[in-house]
């Protein structure tokens, strides 16, 4: 999978940065473009960056029916790096 790099000018939307993935299979069936709030506070709290300025939706795994546990899903580089951070910092 290659993520892209925001454009300073914009260029694109999460919402075609996503169907391009869905469309590859990198990216499940099943996403959302809102984020959770309490998880996007958390992470603003943590790092101060609000992620779903990144790139980011949430995805639910193909894993059958009544599958309702959701997670962040890079779709930028940037994105990308803020997850590896957030994991480097995990309680």
């Amino acid at each position: 999978m290659i993520l892209r790099s925001i454009p300073p000018t914009g260029g694109f939307t999460a919402r075609e940065l996503a169907e391009e993935l869905r469309a590859s299979g990198a990216l499940c069936r099943t996403f959302d473009y809102a984020l959770p709030q309490t998880w996007v506070d958390q992470v603003h709290e943590r790092t101060g960056v609000w992620p779903q300025t990144l790139g980011m939706v949430w995805a639910y795994p193909d894993s059958g029916p009544g599958h309702v546990w959701g997670m962040p899903f890079a779709l930028t580089v940037e994105a990308a790096a803020l997850l590896a951070r957030l994991a480097s910092i995990a309680p």
